[in-house]
């Protein structure tokens, strides 16, 4: 009897584990599928970068066994991007929400990052108070790379810090949808004293400042608004709230319909709605881009919530392994299952794909 009931008990774990499904094209999108929508419909592909910190080389990930992956990098972004805009025809928004350099960085090496943004195209890229203590002004002027500050006050003008290419918000004519992006930094004043390279700067709350620039933009017919926000976490006795958290408050203060989606700054993965509003950020360090999509009903001239897309993050992979199409294992139940699958085909690899084309 005993003997009968160990065997069942093997047999039944033997078909679990037969039939466990290891997770595959984890973090990529290697196929291409286009739906044709609605000639009411006009669709806006938003895509994000978040927490650059001067990443143009690539980053070296090693799996021991399997190998070492390059993910990221200058080139590599510029390839998935332009395959992004090749399949969605001028309807990708680009944008960045802020901390693209690394600190402390050579000024040659800023003009690299600031040249690796206008090579991309980048549509705007957020000016927080980490731009203003790294990125001397000048510099940014010269690259013609469009920065957007709503909410860092220039105490001396009494108005949003800027210059000939930092402005407190910025339109784009996107498949025929005008869109604005705004950007505030929930930066602390008690902190912003404490650092002295920025006395003259006032952080105004980021509701308040958004409201603003809605007021000022009500006559430039928008019809969708993108939000960039640079979370500061807030930290008492150890315990520190976390960017969603940071978002979640602010939104909550929000009137109802304000914005249409949030690309946050901070290093964790983000990609649901939160009270309604899609946001979306990534681990950052140029190795993922975070992608959702926007449709604008013409005849409702509005955004339709319920069509909109949050994608999961995009790994910026330059190879695969050929057995789970992606570059990517998860310390997780998978983990050790996903390594033998990959080990089963010699732990083969093959050129990345992004949305049916190669990398």
């Amino acid at each position: 009897m005993i003997k009968k009931y160990l065997y069942s008990s093997l047999a039944i774990l033997a078909v679990a584990c037969a039939t466990i499904e290891v997770p595959t094209k984890v973090l990529s999108e290697p196929e291409w599928s286009n739906i044709d929508s609605d000639s009411d419909i006009k669709r806006v592909v938003v895509t994000s970068t978040n927490f650059f910190s001067g990443a143009i080389s690539p980053q070296t990930e090693n799996f021991n066994q399997a190998g070492v992956m390059s993910v990221g990098g200058s080139e590599t972004i510029e390839k998935y991007i332009n395959i992004l805009k090749d399949r969605y025809v001028d309807q990708v928004l680009l944008v960045d929400s802020g901390e693209i350099n690394e600190p402390n960085s050579s000024q040659n090496f800023t003009k690299d990052v600031l040249a690796h943004y206008k090579r991309v195209g980048y549509d705007a890229i957020q000016f927080s108070e980490q731009e203003y203590l790294e990125i001397d002004d000048k510099f940014i002027d010269d690259s013609k790379v469009n920065f957007v500050n709503t909410n860092i006050i220039n105490l001396k003008k009494q108005g949003p810090y800027s210059s000939k290419h930092i402005s407190p918000y910025i339109i784009k004519n996107i498949n025929g949808v005008r869109v604005a992006i705004l950007a505030i930094s929930t930066y602390k004043n008690t902190d912003a004293i404490k650092e002295k390279r920025l006395n003259g700067l006032y952080f105004e709350d980021p509701v308040l400042s958004i409201l603003k620039a809605k007021r000022q933009l009500r006559r430039k017919k928008i019809n969708a608004y993108i939000l960039l926000v640079h979370t500061q976490s807030n930290c008492i006795k150890d315990m520190c709230s976390s960017a969603s958290d940071i978002i979640e408050s602010m939104i909550k203060r929000l009137p109802p319909n304000s914005i249409d989606a949030i690309i946050g700054s901070s290093a964790e993965m983000i990609s649901r709605k939160i009270h309604g509003i899609p946001v979306i950020q990534n681990e950052g360090k140029g190795k993922y881009l975070s992608r959702l999509e926007l449709f604008y009903s013409k005849s409702q001239k509005k955004i339709i919530s319920d069509k909109t897309i949050i994608h999961s993050p995009t790994k910026l992979c330059s190879r695969f392994f050929m057995a789970t199409m992606d570059c990517h294992i998860n310390k997780d139940q998978y983990a050790l299952e996903k390594m033998e699958l990959i080990k089963s085909s010699d732990f083969e690899k093959i050129p990345a794909r992004f949305l049916g084309k190669e990398i």
